[in-house]
């Protein structure tokens, strides 16, 4: 932000037949330059692409357990065992909110599909508020 100084004279009178004084009044604004503004949206843009990358790397992370399930992967191989690992604490609010169906060893995880779903939601409305917050 830039700082921009205002000087003022005006002629103030007094009751009577004294002669008029000057007095000076210093009035100090702030002025978005473009710069600044530019800046601004750069560092909104940055927290933006921070969020959607995280949200994505979320998303792959949970849609890949929900692919492994599906076609029933071999829990005790370790690529199995790390993305149910890592997604496990994503998942933890959710275990329990619907029957999970299965077949033949095939799992389908409806809760963590809605899971996928209100992360999407979630992290669309924090985008919302960087905006919203950011462009003041």
């Amino acid at each position: 932000m830039t700082e921009k100084v205002i000087r003022r004279e005006e002629k103030v009178y007094t009751n009577g037949n004294e002669v008029p004084r000057s007095q000076e009044t210093v009035v100090r604004e702030t002025v978005a330059t473009h710069s600044d503004r530019r800046a601004n949206r750069r560092a909104i843009l940055k927290v933006d692409q921070t969020l959607w990358l995280f949200l994505s790397m979320l998303e792959v992370l949970l849609g890949m357990r929900v692919f492994l399930k599906l076609i029933a992967a071999n829990p005790a191989s370790g690529f199995a065992k790390f993305i149910y690992g890592v997604s496990d604490v994503f998942l933890l609010p959710f275990y329990g909110l619907t029957q999970t169906p299965s077949a033949n060893g095939s799992t389908l995880e409806i809760f963590a599909i809605i899971a996928m779903i209100v992360y999407a939601i979630l992290f669309w409305f924090a985008v919302y508020i960087v905006h919203l917050l950011g462009e003041r």
